[in-house]
């Protein structure tokens, strides 16, 4: 498994001294660490960034019981900035601001993948695009849409990539004849080695000889046409 237990701070992430972290929706902040302090510098983002887990599983969030609250006026700008080596266990309720509380409510929280460097931007989640060309001459783009995905019961926080049915542990390749790649590349393998070579049909009707003739079409002189069939009106 892959946890962690963290406080989030829910105070003001501009002004803490004058902002209230109570009454109303609060969005958290950067996380708050008891061991080095209980107001980071600099919090002045919205969320709390977690690192990506290495493998995909399960993702739970398990609020629990419990309030710090912190007075920052109290000991001026450098409460405000950094509190150091400061226990927030000791300080629990120090000034009685959770006796004064009676409602404590959650939303659903929300999680966006964002890219890993350093700032706040959302990572690129567009669907990957595998292409190959099956004839270049041909004069008609044949496009095949795939849809990949993980069973929701097991992993519903893994979508996308393909997992045994025995152990639900995920696979990056397969083989198919002589080849080992991803399975959206044999696919395409599978599609050139029945679309590459194209036949010519020719639907027409004419008059049927006595012998087995081949037969021309004006707009293809190269070709020959062996009939297959014949309509007649009755």
């Amino acid at each position: 498994s892959y946890t962690d237990r963290v406080f989030l701070d829910y105070g003001s992430k501009t002004d803490p001294r004058e902002d209230c972290g109570i009454f109303g929706w609060k969005s958290n902040g950067l996380v708050a660490d008891p061991s080095a302090g209980t107001y980071p510098n600099g919090a002045h983002d919205f969320g709390l960034k977690v690192p990506y887990p290495p493998v995909g599983g399960w993702l739970r969030v398990d609020v629990y019981q419990g309030l710090y609250c912190f007075d920052h006026t109290e000991k001026g700008e450098e409460w405000m900035e950094e509190v150091n080596g400061t226990n927030p266990c000791a300080m629990w309720n120090k000034n009685a601001y959770f006796e004064r509380l009676r409602w404590l409510l959650y939303k659903v929280p929300e999680v966006t993948v964002y890219a890993n460097t350093g700032a706040a931007v959302k990572a690129d989640l567009d669907d990957i695009e595998y292409t190959g060309y099956i004839n270049r001459a041909a004069k008609e783009e044949l496009s095949l849409d795939t849809l990949c995905g993980t069973h929701t019961v097991p992993s519903p926080s893994a979508r996308g990539v393909y997992l045994r049915a025995a152990d639900h542990l995920q696979f990056h390749h397969l083989r198919r004849a002589a080849h080992t790649d991803h399975p959206e590349r044999l696919l395409i393998g599978t599609l050139i080695s029945q679309y590459s070579h194209r036949m010519t049909q020719l639907s027409g009707e004419c008059s049927i000889c006595p012998n087995a003739y081949v037969f021309t079409e004006a707009n293809q002189p190269d070709r020959r046409f062996l009939v297959k069939g014949e309509v007649l009106n009755a």
